[in-house]
């Protein structure tokens, strides 16, 4: 008995779909190709790395960040997950730069209102009677 091929033995109408199977494509980077990232530099003399790191945490959902710190100057490296056009990315630092500029007064702020602040502090928890030793009345 002769062996017949399954398709031979089916007639083909147009509303069976022919099935081809392709081998998968994978739209990975090639391990050649650089990461896409930017450098940015600060002054140790103006900007503290403090300020720096705090800034890099706001806008971590768009890159990630890696710090270092060479003589008088912070070397922020932004690593963006795709490539962005050259406008995009100095948009980005501009953001960035302001961004650190904001934490930088921050905590320059902080700093010259801490007085204030624990003495504003001290006279709220002064007035509640928990100093004394006293039950809070209704506990």
């Amino acid at each position: 008995m002769a062996r017949t091929d399954r398709m031979s033995r089916t007639a083909r109408t147009s509303l069976t779909p022919r099935i081809v199977q392709v081998p998968a494509r994978v739209n990975a980077p090639r391990a050649a190709d650089p990461a896409p990232n930017y450098e940015v530099r600060f002054s140790r003399d103006t900007t503290s790395l403090e300020a720096v790191k705090k800034a890099a945490y706001y806008f971590s959902d768009r890159c990630a960040f890696d710090f270092s710190v060479n003589g008088a100057e912070i070397v922020c490296k932004m690593i963006f997950g795709s490539i962005l056009t050259p406008d995009r990315v100095r948009a980005f630092e501009v953001e960035f730069r302001n961004e650190v500029l904001d934490q930088e007064l921050r905590a320059k702020i902080a700093d010259e209102t801490a007085m204030v602040r624990n003495a504003v502090l001290a006279y709220a928890f002064s007035r509640t009677g928990l100093q004394s030793g006293d039950e809070i009345q209704g506990a």
